[in-house]
């Protein structure tokens, strides 16, 4: 299911946004600090981004 087709029923939608919001809090202690520690921190999220996702594609 794509996201735009989850966001056509609200309580998907809301279901979405739960895990958004869940997967952010569970990964916000390993952010903490990212912005200070970084020169470009929009590079560093994609960076970070991609990462996970070979990782995702790997398993």
């Amino acid at each position: 299911m794509t996201l735009s087709n989850r966001c056509r029923n609200p309580l998907e939608s809301g279901g979405l946004v739960g895990e958004i919001l869940n997967d952010r809090r569970l990964n916000l202690e390993k952010f903490q600090g990212a912005e200070e520690a970084t020169l470009d921190l929009s590079a560093a999220v994609r960076n970070a981004y991609r990462q996970r996702r070979a990782k995702a594609v790997r398993e």
